[in-house]
């Protein structure tokens, strides 16, 4: 049986190092559920106190082939500094606190009650890291859709990592491919934080109620301050304008999935890196009936106790973050 995160710190692992006794680590299952970037994306502390400054390589030096006697020209690769911001992601839970008290008024009851504040913690989370834009909404992070958003021939130039679909409607869908890493592309938590969450117990507070009455709840505030830094855009690949119209069962005829999957591969820069594949339920359910069809290289096999569509060894994970309703990238 194969196990994801294995290799990569995932938010699991910084939360369980941090809180050994596991109050906070309980919110990770609801934050990552129908979304599993969350729960096995790579995290690192940022050095900053609001994000993370990288400073990536935009071209390298260049080599002198030497004779005996004779010198080596001087150079410099080129560079460009880069500033992720992390944004501050917060829900409030409430419980009546004469429920909370018949039941114990335990942690995890209150958690209990609270999952689907978690679970839409999660969500707004994964939708951030694939389509969030700070540049026309400076109160999230950028994701990857805005970062992988143009087409380009040249291997020097992000959009060569971005391959078309085919599709030219707006009924468009995409799939992700990224290699976790400390120096390529990792989630993001401020400098000096608890791995981005913070849970806050405010005990019994009074709630006013729309018809003025009022209700004594306990009242627990769920917050996170994540971000997601792309140091290295050459371990990343979006497949965009996937039309779900042309989906199929079969792996030869419409969408070609795998064939554009080959290729994504392929501009990976390191293919051995933690990699794994994010699409959404539609194209996952493709495809698994193309592994059924005995498609090459297309499994389904165990991971961590659940069935996983495995492409050449990577394997292929459900975001339901990711719509079917994308624009067309020109």
């Amino acid at each position: 049986m194969a196990t994801l995160g294995a290799t990569a710190v995932t938010l699991s692992n910084v939360i369980q190092a941090q809180d050994p006794d596991g109050k906070v680590a309980r919110m990770i299952p609801y934050l990552k559920k129908f979304n599993a970037i969350i729960g096995d994306m790579l995290w690192k502390e940022g050095n900053l106190q609001t994000g993370h400054q990288t400073t990536i390589e935009t071209g390298y030096p260049d080599s002198t082939w030497r004779q005996f006697n004779a010198g080596t020209q001087p150079s410099k690769g080129t560079q460009a500094q880069v500033t992720d911001t992390c944004g501050m992601l917060s829900q409030v839970g409430e419980v009546d606190k004469d429920l909370a008290e018949l039941n114990g008024n335990s942690p995890a009851f209150l958690m209990q009650k609270n999952k689907k504040h978690l679970y839409a913690m999660g969500n707004d989370l994964a939708t951030a890291l694939f389509y969030a834009n700070q540049a026309t909404d400076p109160t999230k992070i950028t994701g990857l859709a805005p970062r992988y958003n143009s087409f380009s021939t040249d291997p020097d130039l992000i959009g060569y990592n971005v391959l078309n679909g085919g599709g030219t409607e707006s009924a468009n869908t995409s799939i992700f491919m990224v290699g976790w890493g400390d120096d390529s592309i990792a989630g993001i938590y401020p400098k000096g934080s608890k791995g981005g969450l913070e849970v806050r117990n405010k005990g019994i507070e009074t709630k006013t109620l729309s018809d003025g009455s009022m209700l004594e709840v306990y009242r627990t505030f769920y917050s996170q301050k994540p971000g997601l830094s792309v140091m290295n855009w050459k371990q990343g690949v979006r497949i965009c304008n996937i039309d779900v119209g042309d989906l199929t069962t079969d792996a030869s005829t419409g969408a070609k999935l795998l064939e554009l999957m080959t290729t994504g591969y392929y501009r990976l820069q390191d293919r051995g890196a933690a990699v794994s594949i994010y699409c959404n339920t539609t194209i996952l359910e493709y495809l698994h009936h193309q592994a059924l069809n005995k498609a090459s290289n297309v499994r389904v096999e165990e991971v961590d106790g659940e069935p996983v569509v495995m492409w050449l060894g990577k394997p292929v994970k459900e975001c339901q973050a990711i719509l079917n309703t994308e624009s067309k990238v020109v």
